[in-house]
């Protein structure tokens, strides 16, 4: 992986193909998983690219390359986030599409992410949905795995306790 991020740092257009064929699946589940929309998901990956290839070059080592690309897509995810703030789908319309299939339930959790602090959601989604090491997020968010860890402890009760809320207030309303 250093040689290909050394020849995109070049300018070879080619490796950065090569880079994003290899990339592109785990930038796209990152933004899936903060921006809760397949189409923001999309935009805010390919922003993503973008920004990857425009300051390839500021990149210093290249085994930094692995942090470096999830926080360049976690930024951008934000943004794009801050930018449809005023345009959330109601929980409402989920309900509405179907209760009683995955696809609601999966999206009840992924709202339920809604309701964490940056941080915690942050850890989350690195840990339970990229399945990265707490390790390696700590360099990636700036913290030590221990801090990753408990965050990511806080995350999983917070998530617990808003779905057990969430799910009784639906089954209420059947």
């Amino acid at each position: 992986m250093n040689k290909l991020i050394e020849k995109v740092k070049s300018g070879n257009v080619k490796a950065f193909r090569k880079l994003y064929d290899l990339k592109k699946d785990d930038g796209f589940q990152v933004c899936l998983a903060l921006c809760q929309d397949r189409d923001d998901a999309t935009e805010a990956c390919q922003k993503g690219f973008i920004r990857i290839y425009r300051s390839i070059g500021t990149l210093k080592e290249p085994e930094y390359f692995e942090s470096w690309f999830y926080r360049i897509m976690m930024n951008c995810s934000y943004d794009l986030i801050r930018q449809r703030k005023f345009d959330n789908i109601e929980e409402k319309q989920l309900i509405e599409q179907n209760e009683n299939n995955a696809f609601y339930h999966t999206n009840l959790i992924l709202k339920s992410l809604e309701d964490l602090a940056d941080g915690y959601r942050t850890v989350f989604i690195l840990h339970f949905f990229q399945e990265l090491k707490h390790r390696e997020i700590a360099k990636i968010i700036g913290c030590t795995p221990e801090n990753s860890r408990s965050q990511y402890a806080r995350a999983k009760q917070k998530i617990k306790e808003v779905l057990e809320i969430k799910m009784e207030l639906n089954f209420e309303d059947i």
